[in-house]
Order: C-alpha cells, then sequence, then structure tokens
C-alpha cells in the first residue's frame, strides 16, 4: 500500500513593467550609493529600514527590474496609495503600491514571503504522524566556478536523485511521506556555494540504526548522481543529515523567525524550518556571505560584491526557492499560494488609517532618502493623528528641499 494512502496526518520611472522581461545584466553605476550600516547592524536599527535600505540597493544594480519599482511606484489603476494597520500585530503596511513579489531580488517581499512559508511548514512537520530528516545537500565548486553551471548541476542531480526504481525502493524502506526542497546561495572564498537543505517526512521515527542506514545509502546516491554531471561531493561534507526538527547552529548562526541580535548572540531558536524558510535574513558562517550581505557590501563601496548580486539575480530569477513534492500539501491539507500572492496579501485584522494621493507621494519620494520604513513605523503605532503630523512634516520638508534647488 502507498505511504500516501496509509499515513494519518533616482527613482525610477513611476510606469512600473507589464510583464516580465528577460533579464538584462546592466553595467555598475558609476557612482556607489552612499555608503550605509545595514546586514550586522540590524539590531541597532529598524529591521524594516534595513530591508527598505537594501531594496533601494537592489534599485539601483538592477534598474530594469520588477524590484526597482517594488513599493515605490504608485499602482498603474490605483487613485492613490493607501496606508493599514493592524493594531494587535503593530504592523502596518501598503496598499496600491506596485509589488514585485521576487523572494530572490527584493528583501521586503522576501520577508513577507519566507514567513508565511515558515508557517506552512511549522503547519506541515506539526502534524500528527510525521516525523523530520533535515538534510543539506552541496557539491565541490572553487573560486572560477560560474554559478549557472553549478546551480543547474546541482538540481540536475537533485532531479535524478530521486527518479527511478532505486529511489522508489530508497523512499519505501525509510517511510518516506514526501520531501520539501530549498535551494540557497552564498558566496565565500570559494567562490559560489549553492546548496539545498530538504525536509524529508516520514510516518514513523527512525532509530540510530536506520539513520546511519538511510545516510549512507543517502550519500552514496547524491554522489554518484553529481558524478552523471561531472560534479563530485566528498563523503563528509557532501550531504549532512540531521533527523529531528533540531536546533541547527552548526550549519547556520543567526536569525530565527526575524533577525534579532543582542549584545551579538543569537536571541531565540533556529529550527529546520528556519533553515529552509529564512534563507533572506540569515547570515553566512564565516566569509561566506549571502545575496543580501552582498547587497550590504556594495551600498558600502565594494563594487565587486554589486557584480556578484548581478550574476546571482541574472541565475536565480525565475526559479522557485522552495518546492513541495507532488501530492504533499493536499495529503496535508495545506493551501496553495504563489510568491506573488504572498507578498501582496494583507494583514487580517488591518484597518486603513489614511490615504496619500499620487502628488503627495511623489513628493514624499523628493524627499531624497528612504522614507517609507519611518511612515510605516509612526503608522504601526495606529495613532491617525500622529501620522498625519508626520505626513505634514515630510511634504513640507519635500516643498523646502525643493524651493531650495
Amino acid at each position: 500500500m502507498s505511504l500516501l494512502k496509509s499515513i494519518n496526518i533616482s527613482p525610477p520611472s513611476d510606469n512600473p513593467p507589464t510583464a516580465s522581461a528577460p533579464f538584462l545584466v546592466t553595467a555598475l553605476p558609476t557612482v556607489l550609493p552612499p555608503p550605509s550600516p545595514q546586514a550586522d547592524e540590524l539590531d541597532k536599527k529598524s529591521v524594516l529600514q534595513g530591508r527598505f535600505d537594501r531594496q533601494r540597493t537592489a534599485r539601483n544594480l538592477l534598474p530594469g527590474e520588477r524590484v526597482a519599482h517594488c513599493l515605490w511606484a504608485v499602482a498603474p489603476t490605483a487613485s492613490n496609495v493607501e496606508v493599514y494597520c493592524n493594531r494587535k500585530q503593530r504592523r502596518a503596511f501598503f496598499r496600491n503600491l506596485f509589488c514585485c513579489g521576487s523572494v530572490w531580488l527584493c528583501p521586503v517581499c522576501a520577508a513577507r514571503i519566507s514567513e508565511a512559508r515558515r508557517k506552512e511548514l511549522t503547519a506541515a512537520i506539526n502534524r500528527k504522524g510525521v516525523h523530520v530528516i533535515h538534510l543539506c545537500f552541496t557539491l565541490q565548486h572553487h573560486i572560477h566556478d560560474d554559478l549557472r553551471n553549478l546551480v543547474d548541476a546541482l538540481m540536475g542531480a537533485w532531479g535524478r536523485f530521486k527518479a527511478g526504481a532505486s529511489w522508489q525502493r530508497l523512499r519505501d524502506e525509510y517511510y518516506w511521506i514526501g520531501d520539501i526542497r530549498a535551494l540557497e546561495p552564498t558566496h565565500g572564498e570559494n567562490g559560489w556555494h549553492p546548496h539545498l537543505h530538504v525536509l524529508m517526512l516520514t510516518s514513523r521515527r527512525l532509530n540510530m540504526y536506520e539513520v546511519e542506514s538511510f545516510t549512507n545509502a543517502v550519500k552514496r546516491r547524491w554522489i554518484a548522481k553529481l558524478g552523471e554531471f561531472g560534479r563530485d561531493a566528498s563523503w563528509e561534507h557532501g550531504v549532512h543529515v540531521r533527523a529531528g526538527n533540531r536546533y541547527a547552529a552548526e550549519y547556520i548562526s543567526k536569525f530565527g523567525r526575524e533577525p534579532k541580535v543582542n549584545n551579538g548572540a543569537v536571541s531565540g531558536r533556529w529550527t529546520a524550518v528556519h533553515e529552509l524558510t529564512k534563507s533572506v535574513v540569515k547570515v553566512a558562517r564565516h566569509d561566506g556571505r549571502t545575496p543580501w550581505q552582498l547587497l550590504d557590501d556594495y551600498a558600502n563601496g565594494d563594487p565587486e560584491a554589486g557584480r556578484l548580486f548581478q550574476e546571482y539575480a541574472a541565475v536565480f530569477k525565475g526559479r522557485r526557492q522552495l518546492e513541495w513534492s507532488r501530492g504533499l500539501k493536499d495529503l496535508l491539507r495545506i493551501g496553495e499560494a504563489s510568491d506573488e500572492e504572498l507578498a501582496e496579501s494583507p494583514d487580517s485584522d488591518s484597518e486603513l488609517l489614511t490615504t496619500i494621493s499620487r502628488n503627495e507621494w511623489y513628493r514624499l519620494k523628493q524627499l531624497g532618502r528612504e522614507f517609507r520604513a519611518e511612515l510605516l513605523e509612526v503608522a504601526a503605532a495606529g495613532d491617525v493623528d500622529a501620522l498625519m503630523e508626520w505626513l505634514a512634516d515630510r511634504l513640507e520638508e519635500s516643498a523646502v528641499r525643493k524651493r531650495s534647488g
């Protein structure tokens, strides 16, 4: 009987693109954006401000991409920008702004999407009768390896790893229900390091002997499949296996549900769920850098980091960050939603605080600095009078700036 059946469980134009165009890597801007402390100082300033700073940097590097207009351009059919507040959660958000919905290129959308995905995964592994094995798959890489070639080999090997009669025997032997795969890249002294995090769900807990046997079988199969693409991995590092939803500090060092560091120490636990969904807020180990850290370094005057981010964007655009095995969401009764839908979905129990006309929004954009995070932080308090006072002050500041030339 199938296990699936038996288990019980200068700002760009205001005109956003209407369709996704082929990716085009542009030349790096001649003048770098002004230095701005970002990722490593998120504990010293607003996390939201950090996201918008990063988005602004991405806009500078990718002016022809949708991220360049995200939450900046008013939607073509809208007459104003709406500001909503969820008083219970003390969160605010915009409506009627163009939203790119990119988990790869946009730090703002990625944070919202990954939080929703985290909730989906938490629901999955908390189902009664479901047990979890956390795996990380990688491949040998060198400083001069092309990122696209590495990713193609990694994903090709993963596809063949999960194909054929031998895979069917492996999954049956170890009570496989389904799996969830996340793709993630970092860049370090040995060049690009793309890797996969996988949650394998089983219908019963494996004992220590079964875990050892499973680990050896997976390592042998992974190395063989990489070889079919002219790649290799060491027995020690090619696959890491952790049985259960364990604290994953060995593989990742920072940030759980959201970036929060107190005196240099990580607050809270980083579980396998966070490992899969929160690459957008993670800080890589040792000298490796996540794509968002590349943005930070570029903003702080490192042009090579900007070139690397452009390379990453060209390779990862259009790929799926998170993928569930066929039928698993239906089996676990978890709904389906696209990244774009999650990025645009409004908070529940939210209320409209105010509207900002197109003209007023344009004037705010002429401030010459990032204002959106500050606006949302004022709005999050739910005090309409304070928000209106803030808007009046900023509009006057914009007018003074215009008059002074």
